[in-house]
């Protein structure tokens, strides 16, 4: 297949919303016509249905830049910055996108944690409680992510399962004494992961020498 055939495709792949599909065929375009801003301005419109909003800004701007004088590029890459730029909920949209996956686990665990624990004590808390639960958790995780991509896969699982017990511990204790301190629990589960990989990694060394013998 050519470029036209794969953008043809693309087209209709599209048109029956497979967005999947389209941005596959759409890439194939690309790599038959790197500068083809068509190419790179339907695959962004495909990643907007898909609600992966940096790729399509990353395509629409690559499409503007390729056909500046372009209206129609030009207009949807504006409407959709405009979008992500609008309030306290846009930034914390980029934000959660831009984390690793590690990260966007810890900032759900901590989201979560401070909205319940925000409702067992005092529901107005939550309004202030629960952004820094996500920014607190979301860093956490991002931390032991790194570490855990850097030990062994029984350090790994070491750290998964030390930072989920100190975690789950810490906020439970704390909801059930009512002291609901996000940052005590967040600190000990990180810890708790360091030291799950740590031990984690011992016993998966030992394990593997005993294995050879």
């Amino acid at each position: 297949m050519n470029a036209e055939e794969y953008s043809l495709r693309g087209d209709n792949y599209f048109s029956e919303r497979n967005f999947d599909k389209a941005i596959e065929d759409y890439s194939e375009t690309i790599k038959f016509e790197p500068d083809n801003p068509f190419a790179y301005y339907k695959r962004g419109l495909s990643y907007i249905n898909k609600k992966e909003i940096e790729l399509a800004i990353a395509d629409l701007e690559m499409a503007v830049k390729i056909d500046p004088h372009n209206k129609d590029f030009r207009g949807t890459l504006e409407e959709l910055l405009s979008s992500e730029r609008k309030g306290c909920l846009g930034f914390f949209s980029r934000f959660y996108r831009r984390l690793s996956k590690a990260g966007k686990i810890g900032a759900v665990a901590g989201l979560a944690s401070m909205v319940i624990a925000s409702f067992v004590s005092n529901p107005l808390n939550v309004v202030f409680f629960a952004p820094m639960g996500l920014l607190f958790g979301a860093g956490i995780g991002t931390l032991i992510g790194i570490l855990i991509r850097k030990s062994s896969r029984a350090g790994r699982l070491g750290g998964i399962i030390g930072a989920a017990i100190t975690f789950i511990f810490f906020v439970t204790i704390g909801i059930i004494t009512g002291q609901n301190n996000l940052v005590v629990a967040l600190i000990c589960s990180f810890i708790g992961g360091i030291l799950g990989i740590f031990i984690g990694s011992i016993v998966g060394f030992i394990l593997k020498r005993t294995s050879k013998r």
